[in-house]
């Protein structure tokens, strides 16, 4: 395995924790159209990559009041990336 496959493995494994972690946190919440919005699961998520890229434009240019670095909020985007794959995937 190449240094950059390890880097690979190691990044989407990371990844891969974060999600299961969140998700028993928040259950399956992200599969469900959320409260007081007339929307679906499907919608919902685009609107949190959505906030992620907006939030991510903004620290480009600032320094954060809360502690969430850039790649935080780059891995959330990512994360948000798979929910929505899962969510087509459950809707199959």
């Amino acid at each position: 395995m190449t240094e950059i496959q390890k880097l690979l493995t190691d990044e989407v494994n990371r990844l891969g924790e974060l999600l299961n972690k969140k998700n028993t946190d928040y259950g399956a919440a992200a599969f469900q159209a959320p409260l007081l919005a007339a929307t679906n699961a499907k919608t919902a998520i685009l609107v949190r990559m959505s906030d992620k890229i907006k939030r991510l434009e903004h620290l480009k240019n600032n320094k954060p009041e809360v502690d969430e670095t850039f790649n935080d909020t780059v891995r959330d985007l990512a994360g948000y990336c798979v929910l929505y794959l899962v969510n087509d995937a459950l809707q199959t």
